[in-house]
């Protein structure tokens, strides 16, 4: 969000009254990359608007300079702020918000996060609670969580909407192996995944599913291979939990005719069960989807005497 806060005043130089309804220039229409810098040829549009400066000075301490003597030359008529392209939506937002102290109940969650960030660079203090408050209670979308993981920690109720946004990725992605959430998966942040592995019983998805979602995120998200080991080693693996049975190969039975899969028990597996408790073959693959066979041992006494496989 680049603004040019420093005004660019045009008319009247002796005006006495500076509470007299202002005019705003708004230019916006320029391409800005994330450190705040124009990318490629701007192309200028530029929007008058004529705003009661008491009100907006009353909202907002940034407004307050601007309308008085905390900027340059403040005693002007006209103002220039110049934002992106990206941001004007949510500027004509804050602007009705400091008129009528409301939202409109409609308001995407994307774009209410847009307003969350314009109103903490405008200090509009009252729409950054109610937009937090809105994020925190109303569902989010997939696109509006990773937009609220970007949040700075500085504004006030970053860490709330996020702590909102990690609760809403985990519910959402809860069984985060399935093919119809891959693709989705792959634009969602560190952050975000981090909130998925840990909020969700892992206990319940076969190790070797884990790993091979983490391989295929990491391979998309971190081209460096050693930062793809450093994100593995440091956040991602130590999320999942070690299996406590064992990996048993070539005991599968595939009988083409019925095209049944068959898990081979023998007595030596029993007894090799008995201790470990379950045992699972090697993920194999089937119409695109992974599967696997999986033997266990419960044991029906304290005694540990008794026990059914």
């Amino acid at each position: 969000m680049l603004i040019e806060e420093c005004a660019h005043i045009h008319t009247h130089h002796n005006d006495p009254n500076i509470w007299t309804p202002k005019f705003l220039s708004i230019v916006n229409g320029e391409s800005i990359n994330s450190s705040g810098n124009v990318i490629g040829t701007p192309i200028l549009r530029v929007k008058n608007i004529k705003v009661n400066s008491a009100i907006l000075a009353a909202k907002s301490p940034f407004f307050f300079k601007l309308f008085t003597n905390g900027m340059k030359e403040s005693d002007q008529r006209q103002a220039t702020l110049r934002i992106a392209d990206s941001e004007e939506n949510a500027f004509m937002e804050l602007l009705r918000f400091m008129y009528s102290g409301k939202l409109k109940p409609t308001i995407e969650s994307t774009l209410l996060v847009d307003i969350l960030m314009i109103a903490d660079k405008f200090e509009v203090v009252s729409c950054m609670k109610l937009c937090g408050k809105w994020l925190i209670d109303q569902p989010m979308t997939t696109e509006s969580a990773v937009l609220c993981l970007g949040l700075p920690n500085f504004i006030p109720v970053a860490v709330a909407v996020k702590e909102a946004a990690k609760k809403s990725l985990a519910a959402r992605y809860k069984d985060f192996c399935l093919r119809e959430f891959q693709d989705e998966l792959m634009r969602i942040p560190l952050d975000g995944i981090v909130a998925i592995l840990s909020r969700n019983d892992l206990g319940v998805v076969h190790e070797v599913a884990v790993y091979d979602f983490l391989l295929r995120w990491t391979f998309t998200r971190y081209p460096s291979f050693e930062e793809r080991c450093k994100i593995l080693s440091s956040r991602l693996l130590p999320l999942v939990p070690r299996m406590h049975g064992m990996i048993i190969n070539n005991v599968m039975e595939i009988d083409k005719t019925s095209c049944e899969i068959n898990l081979k028990v023998d007595r030596n597996l029993c007894s090799e069960l008995f201790l470990t408790r379950s045992a699972y073959c090697q993920q194999f693959r089937f119409v695109g989807q992974g599967y696997f066979l999986s033997a266990h041992c419960n044991r029906m006494d304290s005694s540990n005497s008794l026990a059914s496989y």
